[in-house]
């Protein structure tokens, strides 16, 4: 029997690559293209939800390549990928 790949790959790809809101954990992320914002940048919005009551933190990260913001959108699944993101941020 030959190996063949899932019918549905490339259709899983273009769904994922044109999502523009997800959630991880008590993390929202959303994408902005420059025409959105109304910049020259890629806006990655990320508001992190304190799970206990405290004050919700939100940061814009601004990127030149959509490549660059779409890689941390897809790449944030918690607490650390975000700690990352800011300290790249901060340099």
């Amino acid at each position: 029997m030959k190996n063949r790949k899932p019918v549905g790959l490339g259709a899983e790809m273009l769904i994922e690559l044109g999502r523009v809101k997800r959630r991880a954990g008590y993390i929202n992320l959303e994408i902005l293209s420059p025409k959105e914002d109304g910049t020259d940048a890629w806006v990655l919005r990320v508001e992190r939800i304190d799970p206990y009551g405290g004050d919700t933190w939100n940061q814009d990260f601004m990127f030149q390549e959509e490549e660059s913001a779409r890689g941390w959108f897809n790449g944030i699944v918690g607490d650390e990928d975000l700690d990352a993101l800011i300290a790249l941020a901060s340099r």
